[in-house]
């Protein structure tokens, strides 16, 4: 009797535990961690930097196109909109040349340094990012500080146009 009683206090206990997650604030992402995806399309010397994504509305991706041989680089913010973001590049008119150029998306959620995020996103992955889970998620240290962050990366070939 004394072992049927224990189940069912831990059966209660789980399911308080399970209705308190579902009810929180800001759950996170997804149960393995963060998803992020990235694609890149090419229109003459226009290059869109897209993907997916299981972080919520709001957040705030920095899209970049780095190309060493010609020491460029050039970043934009792509916001978060269900599911998806993007960010377009002019690579002519942003000085790079004919060859391999890569494509990088970082999310960093670092509170007090760029991008700010919704308050939301430090509540779900905290002030430096430690909460953040999955494959993509790494530390990095600056200045003595420790924080996490996603990044994924795509290097293409690229020829000048007009």
């Amino acid at each position: 009797m004394k072992g049927l009683l224990y189940l069912a206090s831990a059966l209660i206990i789980i399911g308080l535990v399970s209705i308190s997650a579902t009810t929180a604030c800001c759950p996170p992402p997804a149960e393995g961690g963060l998803e992020l995806t990235l694609f890149t399309e090419i229109d003459d010397n226009d290059v869109e930097v897209y993907g997916t994504t299981n972080l919520p509305g709001g957040a705030v991706l920095v899209a970049f196109v780095i190309q060493e041989s010609s020491n460029r680089t050039e970043d934009r913010y792509a916001h978060v909109q269900d599911g998806q973001y993007s960010a377009d590049f002019n690579l002519r008119q942003a000085g790079f040349v004919d060859g391999q150029v890569t494509a990088r998306v970082i999310f960093q959620p670092w509170r007090g340094m760029s991008p700010e995020q919704p308050e939301s996103i430090y509540e779900t992955f905290g002030d430096k990012g430690q909460n953040m889970m999955g494959d993509l998620a790494h530390e990095v240290t600056i200045n003595n500080s420790t924080f996490k962050r996603a990044q994924i990366e795509q290097t293409f070939d690229w020829v000048r146009c007009g």
